[in-house]
Parts: C-alpha cells; structure tokens; sequence
C-alpha cells in the first residue's frame, strides 16, 4: 500500500511541473488535428478526408518537427523567460499597488477637521471612555455577584440532584422491599401449605402405620403356623435342596422369582428346571411345583404359583422337548461333512432324559430352542455345561431329517429302526 501511494505522489510530482505543463500545451498547439480528429470527426468524417481508420489519421500527421521538437523548444524557452516574466509581473503590481495609494492620500487630503472641532472631540472621547470604565467596573462587580450567585445556584442544583438521585434509590429500595415481601407472603403461604400437607401425610401414615402393624400382628401370628418343610430345585433326577433359601425369602418378601439367579448352584446347565416346595401351614401339609420363570407369591396360609412370559415360554419349549423325544425314539444314525459332503456318521439314540446317546454312550443334552411345523432349532450341550453346536433342521417325515449345525457341517439324520 505504502508503496502504491508513492508511486501516485511521484506521478503527481511530474504531472504538475511546469515543463511538463508547457510541452502539453505546445503540443496540442502544434498538432490540433490529431486531437479534432480523435474526439471530434466520426467514421464517415474519416472517410471524407480519406482515411479508412483513426489510426491512419495519426500516421498521416505524424512529423518529427511538429510532434516532438517544436513543443519542446516551446517548453524550454518558457521555462528559461518564466522567472523573469514573474518578476517583472510582481514589479507591475507593486508600482500599481504604490500609485492608488498616493491617489487616495491625495483625495483623503482636502477632508480634514479643525483643531478646535478635534480637541472637543478628543476631551468627549475621554469622558466617553472614562464614563464607559465606570460602567464596566460596576457590571465588573454585578458579573462578580453574578458569578457567585451562580456559583450558589450550581452547587444547589447538584444537591438538589444528588437528592433526586437519593429519592429514586430510595424508591427503588421500596419496590424491590414491596417485591421482597410479596415473595416472602407467598413462600410464608407455601409453607403453610406444605406443613398442613405435611400434617395431613403424617396422620394419614400413622393411620396406615397402625393397620400396618396389624396386618403383622396377624402374619406374625400366622407365621408361627406357616412352615417350609422342604424345597428342591433341578429337573431330570438331578436337584438341590433350598429349603433354607425359599424359606428366607418368601418371610421376607412375600414372594418368590424362580429363577438360577436366587440358587448358588445350577444343577442341570441348559435344562428347564422346576422347583418342588413341600409346606404346612397349622399342621396342614401342602405343596406346590413351579417352572422355572414362575413366581410364587403367599397369600395368607397357602403359596399361588404364577406364570410369567419366561414361565410360559419354558412350558413351550418344554412341550416341544416331548415332541422332539417322540420324533427321535428308537434309533437313528447322523451322517454329516463339510460343504454337503457325507464324511462322518455314527449311530443316534435320545432317551426320556433328553440325553443324546452316541454309539450307545451319553454325548450330549439336548435342547428345544423352537418347532415351527417342520422347522427346528435345537442345541447340544457336553455333560460339563458347554455349548458344543446350535442344530437347524427340517423335518422331511418321520425318518429323515436334514439340516446344517453352526460348526459349518451340513446333517441327515435318518432312522434305522
């Protein structure tokens, strides 16, 4: 930017020299045609004089004498006789300047006054002036007065400001008190509010409290003739006895969610499982079986088993386990491979247990994820409680069954007798 801005004042510089001004003039003296031509002749001007474009108007005028030389001579004598035209001007002025003023004393002389006439002038100017002092030195003391009596009144005016200011603080203090105390009335209200609530709750607790401690009184009562005899948990000949834990947690809740979760052990992994209770209540003796997902609730000397979505998918499946047994009774032998190719086989029993029986010996458990007409879903799991593979199957009748397992082998199960 800085240097932009040097070069315009350099051009500026040039443009405005007194050389450069005189050349331009001279030139456009001497070669008034070209500029005619260029602003002032048209194209059918043009070729009246002949010349098909501007371009041919300037190179028919071009001379070295008339373009360059005679401007420049021009520019040069002005130059060397422009000092001495400026002071022979300056020296014309002064001689002008010099003769109107003789001519104006000479007019000035014939219109003079007498020294009487001037004296008593002169003596009425004075007593003017003195006259005049007076007069300013009392408006002197009534400025003093003046000065004063307004210093007076600016410095009441502040205080008088400095009290409105004083009042306005004053009366938003009071607004922002009365809003203080609207909001103060209102939590006060609240309060009163919140403690008849308050009142109202505790009663109303005490109330239940006291029907509370008598529905106790009466389970208590009822608790010395209410007992768990004896509870177990598994399936298939395989339990554990939580008799302890059952017992715990329907006095302490009421209730009872059959699930692994409530039990340390899990006696048969990836089997439905049910939980056997034996109870008495006066000497009565009782007992109730529920499936795992159920929930078992007291209600006053007797235990209800409900069902839940889990207990009632248990059950499906359970009902799907039967049906599988009953498919896969008697013997049958498993052919399978890799990529639809039969490479392995080996004989196939299922017994009541659910158990899958390989070559005569127990490999598996077997268990029912889904039955869907003649679509199924099931899963072997090892005697240790590991998934070993998750079976896809179609039925195709009562003899075979075809399918692939989530090892990647394709299957066919058919029945040998």
């Amino acid at each position: 930017m800085d240097t932009l801005k040097e070069i315009f004042n350099g051009l500026k510089e040039r443009l405005s020299s007194p050389f450069f001004g005189a050349f331009t003039v001279s030139w456009l003296i001497w070669n008034w045609s070209i500029v005619i031509c260029l602003f002032m002749f048209d194209t059918s001007m043009l070729h009246s004089k002949g010349w098909s474009t501007y371009l041919d108007c300037i190179n028919g005028q071009i001379d070295t004498c008339r373009n360059l030389w005679y401007p420049l001579i021009f520019a040069l004598v002005y130059l060397g006789f422009y000092p001495l035209f400026r002071g022979l001007l300056s020296v014309f002025n002064s001689w002008v300047t010099k003769q109107f003023s003789n001519w104006e004393m000479n007019v000035r002389k014939g219109t003079g006054i007498k020294v009487d006439s001037f004296i008593e002038m002169l003596t009425a100017h004075e007593e003017d002036k003195k006259t005049l002092k007076d007069r300013v030195e009392k408006s002197g003391e009534h400025f003093s007065n003046w000065q004063v009596e307004a210093t007076k009144a600016k410095k009441l005016e502040a205080e008088l400001i400095d009290k409105d200011e004083t009042i306005n603080i004053a009366k938003n203090d009071l607004s922002i008190l009365t809003d203080l105390k609207e909001v103060l009335e209102s939590k006060m209200k609240i309060r009163d509010d919140l403690n008849q609530e308050l009142r109202d709750l505790i009663s109303k607790q005490d109330k239940e409290i006291e029907g509370k401690q008598l529905e106790l009184d009466v389970i208590r009562s009822d608790a010395s003739k209410f007992k768990i005899d004896y509870a177990k948990y598994g399936s298939y000949g395989t339990y554990i006895e939580v008799t302890r834990d059952v017992s715990l947690e329907i006095e302490s809740s009421g209730f009872l969610e059959v699930n692994k979760i409530l039990f340390v052990l899990d006696p048969t992994p990836y089997r439905i499982k049910n939980l056997e209770i034996q109870y008495a209540f006066d000497g009565e003796k009782h007992g109730v079986n529920a499936i795992e997902g159920s929930r078992i609730v007291r209600a006053g000397n007797q235990l209800i088993v409900e069902d839940t979505p889990r207990s009632l998918e248990l059950k499906k499946r359970r009902e799907y386990q039967e049906q599988v047994k009953k498919l896969f009774s008697g013997q049958w032998q498993l052919d399978w491979g890799k990529s639809g190719e039969v490479s392995q086989s080996e004989d196939v029993t299922m017994n009541e247990l659910g158990e899958y029986l390989r070559n005569g010996k127990v490999a598996f458990i077997i268990g029912v994820v889904s039955l869907n007409g003649s679509d199924l879903v099931i899963r072997k799991v090892t005697s240790n409680g590991r998934l070993h593979s998750k079976e896809t199957l179609k039925v195709i009748n009562e003899k075979e069954v075809i399918g692939s397992d989530s090892l990647g082998n394709s299957l066919r199960y058919s029945r040998k007798k």
